[in-house]
């Protein structure tokens, strides 16, 4: 085991923030330099970008090349670019050639992995919230529930780990679309309660936070515990709470309605609100700052303005609070500056405008489902677009604005919920809305001017002497402090070297499959079609079936069905191979022990065992390398005996010289570089076990069965770096 042993400024890196006079600056490291917020010495944030100059971020979400496809459908923009560009990386390009000529600089939330990498800013967004359970619909978790917080846990290191030491990324949203169940509904963003400045409830579900954990948890939940604890710390009796809220419940367990109004209840909502919305933020701070310490969190893009207690825990845990907030009929020109005001009040935090939008009636889509504004002409699209900006802009607790999205909808609706509408700066043929994107090009780069006309006081780059590795590599690993990325020891993988391939042991195969560790194989060869029906475990054994194929059952024009597994991980390396079983006993059926590296071009080893062959028994040994297939050796009779009338252990013992072969510890054969023919595969390893027929087999019914798979390294170096 590795044992850190860096200074506590090599653990922690050691953040510098270099005075700028908002131009480029050169720290001699400038990719360990991230985006920041500060405040000038006006009191206008700004972000910083990783130069130090001050960054107003005018921005887009959901550039994709994929487009939106409608239900069961294709998507009619994709298949346009397809066709016009040829490749997504050309697309990029042009994607980001024609932002840059709009003065857009941003790639807001959902852009796609390929145009986050041609040099643009971008942001990324999580789902942390909702969808972990089917509690309130999915829209809110059980944020006191450990189980929730484990899952964010392993969300944070998906969505977290491959971007911690990108320079270009702004920083995270923790959520907000998400398709939350198997029946698709469908929510824009996360909900959090009453929105405030309207003083009315949320329209997708009643109540406050502490009201919803109340009636609709059940009493055991850890999120209905904490509630009650809460109000019996306040009111010891049922009796005190009833006098305060003006209830009649019959105790605590009986809390099944939402009281009416009343000053107690709405100050005791505020205060437990204040509480869940903490427990949110550190838990989602707390998983992605273990996966990535360097980017900022942008919040989780609220419906206008929630309560003051959800908005005071979203500006203690977040570098940014983002909010959706779209122009409507009352409000044509987007949130009124009170509101803005309002949140920045409460959260004391920089506000990112993550959503706005305005779509035309001459665009020829429907525009009945989707949010925004509904104007007549493109002209006055453009027109509300610049009011909305400008009209906002100046405001000193602003960041930027980020419109959504690049293309339009599908006239059909998308497949997620049935949005239609004409949001797009592009349509489906990937032709520009001209009149929007030159009135972007014209007021972009005056929301800096009207935001602040002459800044001075921000502070400099937020920049590390040293960045530090995920998880300090887990122990298995060195970190290069310059790039910030682990280097595994053998046997071990993945960002933070957290992933332990040095071993392996199966030696029960329970009731059922473990689907964790194994895969069925679906493919077809020789004369036989895998399926995973014919897999089965019985008596804590596999068994891989075989059966002719009959005019009643056919499966395209192969003679057998049979069964085949292989691990999930392909990640197993040098060192010996174990399978114990008993091989099929009809002539011209092969019980297959693999190791396979999965991928193109193939490497394997394969032992081949099958029972009373031409009167006798063997096994064939053969390997591929580099998509080459070489035949080794036929082993005649084996000293066990017929393999098919008891259980012996096969063993592939594969290193970095040589590959061998072992029947119940008796060395059959051995090849090396030269032996071999082909020389030797050095990649890393799936083990497979499946059964075979040739086309003359017999068309009868039977079964290879295993009782063990189990793997140890035995050959392996500690990383340096």
């Amino acid at each position: 085991m590795r044992t850190a042993a860096l200074s506590f400024f090599l653990l922690l890196g050691l953040a510098l923030f270099c005075s700028s006079t908002n131009g480029a600056i050169d720290l001699g490291y400038p990719d360990r330099c991230f985006f920041s917020v500060g405040k000038s010495s006006s009191g206008a944030w700004w972000f910083i970008d990783p130069k130090g100059a001050k960054f107003f971020s005018h921005g887009v979400d959901v550039v994709t090349y994929s487009g939106d496809s409608p239900a069961g459908g294709t998507s009619a923009y994709n298949a346009a670019v397809k066709a016009k560009f040829g490749s997504q990386s050309a697309w990029a390009d042009s994607v980001v050639s024609r932002l840059n000529s709009w003065k857009l600089n941003t790639l807001g939330a959902w852009s796609d992995t390929v145009v986050i990498t041609k040099g643009l800013p971008y942001t990324r967004a999580l789902s942390l919230g909702k969808g972990f359970d089917t509690w309130l619909g999915g829209l809110f978790p059980d944020v006191f529930n450990p189980a929730w917080a484990a899952s964010v846990m392993t969300e944070a290191q998906a969505g977290c780990s491959p971007y911690r030491n990108d320079t270009k990324l702004i920083g995270y949203f923790l959520d907000n679309e998400k398709v939350l169940n198997e029946t698709l509904v469908y929510a824009a963003q996360m909900w959090w309660g009453p929105i405030g400045d309207r003083g009315q409830d949320d329209w997708r579900r009643p109540g406050t936070i502490l009201d919803q954990m109340l009636i609709s948890l059940s009493t055991t939940a850890p999120g209905r515990v904490r509630a009650v604890s809460f109000l019996k710390s306040k009111y010891p009796t049922i009796q005190a709470l009833n006098t305060a809220w003006g209830t009649t419940y019959a105790s605590y367990d009986a809390i099944t309605t939402i009281p009416a109004a009343s000053t107690a209840h709405t100050t005791d909502s505020n205060n437990f609100g204040y509480l869940a919305a903490a427990q949110f933020f550190n838990v989602t701070r707390t998983a992605i700052r273990t996966y990535d310490p360097y980017h900022m969190l942008l919040g989780v893009r609220f419906v206008g303005a929630p309560t003051e207690g959800v908005l005071r825990a979203a500006g203690e845990y977040n570098d940014v609070v983002s909010i959706n907030s779209y122009p409507s009929t009352s409000e044509p020109s987007g949130p009124p500056t009170s509101r803005i005001t309002t949140i920045y009040n409460a959260a004391k935090k920089p506000i990112l405008i993550g959503e706005f939008a305005y779509k035309a009636a001459d665009s020829g889509l429907p525009n009945t489902k989707g949010a925004g504004l509904l104007v007549a002409t493109q002209a006055l699209r453009a027109e509300g677009y610049k009011n909305y900006t400008t009209k906002l802009a100046p405001l000193p607790g602003l960041v930027g604005f980020h419109w959504f999205q690049w293309s339009d909808q599908p006239a059909e609706g998308r497949g997620s919920d049935g949005e239609n509408s004409n949001f797009g700066l592009v349509n489906k043929n990937d032709a520009t809305y001209t009149a929007l994107t030159n009135q972007m090009t014209t007021t972009g780069p005056q929301l800096w001017t009207l935001h602040e006309s002459s800044t001075s006081g921000l502070s400099g780059a937020k920049c590390y002497t040293s960045l530090t590795c995920p998880k300090s590599c887990s122990g298995h690993g060195c970190c290069n402090t310059k790039t910030g990325e682990c280097k595994c020891d053998t046997g071990f993988h993945g960002s933070d070297c957290s992933t332990d391939a040095t071993k392996f042991s199966v030696t029960s195969f329970g009731s059922a499959l473990d689907t964790n560790m194994w895969s069925t194989s679906t493919s077809a060869s020789g004369s036989q079609a895998n399926q995973a029906a014919r897999v089965s475990t019985s008596s804590n054994q596999l068994k891989l079936s075989i059966a002719p194929c009959t005019t009643a059952a056919p499966c395209n024009g192969f003679n057998f069905t049979a069964g085949s597994v292989y691990t999930k991980s392909a990640l197993w390396g040098f060192g010996v191979y174990t399978a114990r079983f008993k091989a099929p006993s009809v002539t011209g059926f092969t019980a297959q022990f693999e190791l396979n590296n999965r991928a193109s071009p193939t490497n394997a080893i394969t032992f081949r065992v099958r029972a009373n062959q031409d009167g006798s028994n063997g096994g064939a040994l053969d390997y591929t390398i580099n998509g080459k297939y070489k035949y080794l050796k036929w082993v005649g009779a084996l000293a066990i005996g017929n393999p098919s009338s008891a259980f012996h252990e096969y063993t592939i013992r594969y290193m970095p010289t040589y590959f061998s072969f072992y029947v119940d510890g008796t060395l059959l054969a051995t090849y090396n570089a030269t032996t071999s023919g082909n020389g030797l595969p050095t990649t890393t390893m799936s083990a497979s076990l499946y059964i075979s027929a040739t086309n003359t087999s017999p068309k009868v019914s039977d079964a290879f069965l295993v009782s063990s798979v189990t793997y140890q390294q035995i050959w392996g170096a500690t990383a340096t770096c």
